[in-house]
């Protein structure tokens, strides 16, 4: 790397400069991926950041990063730069500035960061608190099963007490059987880890890496992880066998279905089923909600329309009528417009003006689509009233949507008609001539915005390139063959608009993705306890099955004794859970302004689900107890 030292970099093929130093590559979990650095004035050089001569205007691409003091706290600091701010903005705007720590960059969707990828803290906490409740349901298995076998052990609890040992030491040795249990489980949950790294990454557009040896951290995870699932799962059962009377235990009188016993396992069957149940209702309410998003219709055609970054260089916006021309006479394109962006987009340009000669300003900032007239047709965006505006290269006349329509007081958009728009301090001047019906600029998470389109070309910024169903690939390779022949010093940068529009949901997708398997895991491991009960209680109640076939029980009823137990308890946990789900899920759905309606079907198709998967997992296991020979079972000894 030492050769690009003194080369010669050009900027949008624009500004040369020369490579002064090498950074050391950031870590791949940055939010900050710097790969080039130069000086603002360097790139400002032809006045692209024009947002930065004025105390108005912002923009998402400029940011200013303050250490502050260690006297002073954020609050005092946000105090100060808010009456600062004042001090040089118009006095009818009123827009302030706030402080956002760097830590929570990653967290903060609403602003973003330079990575384009921010995690929300409360789908992190939700991701540690589902691994939580899987923990807990494991624990609750171990638990079960550990009490309910403790008979068998009876005796070998009663030998150890008559030659000599104390309750405390084989509390010590049976907790020393859970903990040797648990380390191998987590050894081999460390194995199976480093295999999904891969695929979670994957899935989650992500880079992490798990190195165990040199993360002292994570070694301390496990090192807690183990010591709090050992206690958690191992005390209970450890404090049951070592309580054992040794003389009963050596009689073989103990019984695993002492009321006390049944009722924990029984309360915590319940509570295994609960967090299983409530886990499947969260997927369920999440699956629909994506397929709400992505069906959900935007108030403007997205299908097979492709777009293309424009540079900003001047020698390109002249050659733009030319290169839609030529478009236009490539099979399988039926339109081209220009614009600033597509009507939703992931970025935005946003202010407030002066409306019908007004002294004031708006009270809320619009978002502005700049756009030829062709864009209108091409994302077959209607009129409700008025006209488009004519095609210039400037702006002379305005359209603004329904909701600006409503946002500045107009009872019908009729009455928008002719009033004039006041841009930036008479910067830009012109009359609505028309309202159009309402669509999104951004995600269905947020409100419908105000929006005011009008023509501008110098902003231009994005082909929108309406492609037929036939030969999409040939379509896009030839617009790239035309690219390259009119913009060879600029690469051909572009994207499908259906598929910019899904991934607005990405994280909640992959999420999604992450939710069905934790449910899965769930349901797998509470099916696993109750088969283990069920296997234990057919054994224990081995004789008495016998008997009841001798007297003419059919397989069936065998059957119902055995299962309706489990089945009453599910539909206690269902009784428990649904509430508990309903009240989280619509706490969920609330920051999406754009939701589904919680109705009773997931809640039903939760239950049923829980019951037949449950119904699965005994189900073999209660026929074979119900067709087992009694004569075998009534001849065992006692």
């Amino acid at each position: 790397w030492h050769t690009a030292m003194g080369k010669t970099l050009r900027i949008n093929d624009r500004v040369a400069v020369t490579v002064g130093a090498i950074l050391q590559d950031f870590p791949s979990n940055t939010d900050l991926p710097v790969t080039i650095m130069a000086s603002f004035a360097t790139i400002d050089v032809a006045g692209k950041y024009s947002a930065s001569a004025d105390w108005v205007s912002t923009s998402s691409q400029m940011a200013c990063f303050v250490v502050l003091p260690p006297s002073n706290s954020p609050a005092t600091i946000s105090a100060s730069l808010d009456a600062f701010i004042r001090r040089h903005r118009p006095k009818d705007d009123q827009a302030g500035a706030t402080l956002e720590p760097l830590s929570d960059i990653h967290y903060n969707s609403q602003l973003d960061n330079y990575s384009g990828s921010t995690f929300s803290r409360n789908l992190s906490h939700s991701l540690e608190l589902i691994g939580a409740f899987l923990l807990a349901i494991a624990c609750i298995n171990f638990i079960n099963l550990a009490t309910a076998q403790a008979v068998n052990r009876s005796r070998e609890v009663g030998v150890r007490k008559v030659l000599g040992s104390s309750r405390k030491q084989l509390l010590g040795r049976f907790m020393a059987e859970t903990a040797i249990l648990t380390l191998i489980a987590v050894l081999g949950a460390v194995l199976i880890a480093s295999l999904l790294v891969a695929p979670l990454n994957k899935l989650l557009e992500l880079q992490l890496s798990l190195n165990w040896a040199a993360d002292l951290s994570n070694g301390l995870f496990l090192l807690m992880v183990w010591a709090i699932v050992t206690f958690l799962a191992g005390f209970y059962p450890a404090l049951v066998l070592s309580g054992f009377n040794p003389i009963n235990a050596l009689k073989s009188r103990m019984n695993a279905g002492s009321s006390r016993g049944i009722s924990l396992r029984r309360g915590l069957v319940v509570l295994q089923f609960v967090i299983a149940q409530a886990l499947i209702i969260g997927v369920l309410v999440v699956a629909s909600q994506m397929h709400y998003f992505r069906h959900a219709e935007m108030g403007f055609n997205r299908d097979a329309i492709l777009t293309v970054s424009i540079p900003g260089d001047s020698a390109v916006k002249s050659r733009l009528n030319v290169f839609r021309q030529e478009l236009l006479r490539q099979r399988g394109i039926t339109a081209v417009s220009y614009s600033f962006m597509a009507p939703a987009d992931n970025s935005s340009m946003n202010s407030d003006f002066r409306f019908d000669n007004s002294p004031t300003k708006t009270p809320f900032s619009a978002s502005f689509r700049w756009a030829d007239t062709g864009y209108f047709r091409l994302y077959g965006l209607s009129m409700v009233a008025g006209r488009i505006y004519q095609q210039a290269d400037t702006m002379r006349e305005f359209v603004i949507n329904e909701t600006c329509a409503r946002m500045l007081g107009l009872r019908h958009p009729q009455e928008a008609i002719g009033k004039k728009i006041n841009l930036w301090a008479g910067q830009h001047v012109g009359y609505v001539v028309g309202v159009v019906k309402d669509f999104h600029v951004s995600s269905l998470r947020d409100s419908m915005q105000p929006v005011v389109m009008s023509s501008w070309k110098s902003v231009y910024s994005t082909a929108n390139i309406k492609v037929n169903g036939a030969g999409p690939t040939e379509t896009v390779a030839g617009v790239e063959a035309m690219w390259n022949r009119y913009f060879p010093a600029f690469s051909c940068d572009y994207s499908w608009l259906d598929e910019k529009v899904v991934g607005f949901y990405a994280q909640e997708e992959e999420l999604s993705v992450l939710y069905k398997a934790f449910a899965g895991i769930a349901i797998f491991i509470s099916c696993l306890g109750l088969y283990g009960l069920l296997s234990f209680m057919a054994v224990q109640r081995n004789k008495e099955i016998g008997i009841r076939k001798v007297l003419g029980a059919s397989v069936g009823q065998i059957v119902l004794l055995l299962s309706k137990e489990f089945t009453l308890l599910i539909l206690v946990a269902f009784a428990v859970a649904a509430p508990l789900a309903g009240y989280f899920m619509q706490q969920w759905l609330q920051q999406y302004t754009y939701r589904i309606h919680l109705g009773w079907e997931f809640f039903v198709g939760a239950g049923l689900a829980s019951l037949v998967i449950a119904a699965g997992a005994v189900g073999w296991r209660s026929v074979q107890a119900a067709l087992a020979n009694p004569t075998k079972s009534l001849r065992a000894e006692s």
